[in-house]
């Protein structure tokens, strides 16, 4: 399709978190280094894509329907979760902040094996897609979720040690 064709579409239409989560994210950063707020109308595109439009999972997994149906891959939670601290410290709105906890809530339910401490890299609803692949950049990815929401989380917010302690075992896991 022609109309895809462009790396444009992606900035004005975008499909996916891998389009628009953590570039929404590093534009918000970069907007308030530079004070600039030309990249208002971008991070409006992205972050409108990220919370209203991306695919989920019945339960509010935000989930991909590529390479295969009703699938879960934890580069996604840094590409939401990312996003959503940047909104939840920007907008000072505490809903930011409760679906980031969220995701990580929901996708460690389905992707941690707490016996090792490590996220597989991905997992599928439908099919027996569990992966045993504990990838190094995968479980890196996850680590980097929790520590850009550890870091922007206000310390008196209520699922703070949920996180902290997934985090904590997450850390266990991977030195062990």
């Amino acid at each position: 399709n022609p109309e895809y064709s462009s790396p444009v579409h992606s900035v004005l239409h975008p499909e996916s978190l891998d389009d628009a989560g953590t570039m929404a994210a590093a534009l918000i950063m970069a907007d308030k280094m530079r004070k600039n707020s030309s990249y208002y109308p971008l991070i409006e595109n992205y972050s409108s894509f990220v919370c209203n439009k991306q695919f989920r999972l019945s339960d509010g997994t935000y989930a991909r329907n590529r390479p295969y149906a009703k699938t879960l891959w934890i580069d996604d939670l840094y590409m939401s979760v990312s996003l959503l601290t940047q909104l939840g410290v920007t907008a000072g709105d505490n809903t930011y902040f409760d679906e980031a906890v969220k995701q990580v809530i929901l996708f460690s339910d389905k992707m941690f094996n707490r016996d090792l401490g490590l996220f597989a890299h991905g997992w599928g609803q439908d099919a027996p897609l569990r992966s045993k692949f504990y990838w190094g950049r995968a479980n890196g990815w996850a680590l980097m979720a929790m520590i850009d929401l550890l870091d922007r989380l206000p310390e008196s917010y209520k699922d703070r040690n949920s996180v902290l302690d997934l985090f904590i075992s997450h850390l266990t896991g991977i030195t062990a």
